[in-house]
């Protein structure tokens, strides 16, 4: 198992968590504009994890 291709993994995983959750406790306060930039930062973070998944399964 490549150990910093489940690193890279857990850690964009645990940052998209981080920024999602952020947009939920600002429910109400964000403009729409920045709940859009924060939900296209989360899917940068999930496809980034979905490629270190790719490498992990290819071992």
């Amino acid at each position: 198992m490549n150990l910093q291709a489940m690193d890279a993994l857990v850690a964009r995983l645990l940052q998209a968590q981080a920024v999602l959750s952020a947009c939920r406790a600002a429910e109400g306060t964000l403009a729409q504009y920045e709940v859009l930039n924060a939900m296209w930062a989360a899917q940068d973070l999930l496809q980034q994890a979905l490629e270190s998944a790719g490498k992990l399964q290819n071992k």
